[in-house]
């Protein structure tokens, strides 16, 4: 929660448009991407790689390191 907090205060701080969703929400957060509302879904753990969400980011750590994902289309 912390984390979540201090993402907002620094997303809100640079005027970055944002959506926190309060319960699952990964077929949303995919649909947002693919449309081109968003440039990337944020999550804490590796579910959006299953819907194939074309940009995540996961696996934050404390630091603000973390992960991108680049989906592949499916052959």
């Amino acid at each position: 929660p912390r984390m979540v907090q201090q993402t907002i205060a620094a997303l809100r701080a640079l005027g970055v448009a944002f959506v926190v969703a309060p319960y699952e929400a990964d077929a949303q957060l995919v649909f947002e991407v693919e449309s081109g509302r968003c440039a990337a879904a944020l999550t804490e753990d590796s579910d959006l790689l299953a819907y194939q969400c074309p940009t995540t980011l996961f696996k934050l750590d404390g630091r603000g390191y973390g992960f991108v994902e680049l989906a592949t289309p499916a052959q």
